[in-house]
């Protein structure tokens, strides 16, 4: 698991633009964005499993780590 860490943390797994990722999304603000996509789905009475799984793990994740770590912090959960 640190190796998941500092690999989320180095942000250069696969390069992106200019050798880093630089997401700068904050892993708290991505766990919201997904509670409002859950309650949408809810709302229309969509199934969207994967939504649910992702949401789960921003939130497990968000138990964790702080609001403010980036979202590549989540790569470990």
């Amino acid at each position: 698991m640190a190796a998941a860490v500092a690999l989320a943390c180095s942000k250069v797994a696969c390069g992106g633009i200019g050798g880093t990722f630089g997401s700068g999304f904050r892993v708290g603000l991505m766990a919201k964005d997904l509670r409002l996509a859950r309650r949408m789905a809810d709302d229309l009475g969509l199934a969207a499993p994967l939504l649910r799984t992702t949401a789960d793990v921003f939130e497990a994740s968000c138990a964790a780590l702080p609001a403010a770590a980036d979202n590549m912090l989540v790569v470990p959960y």
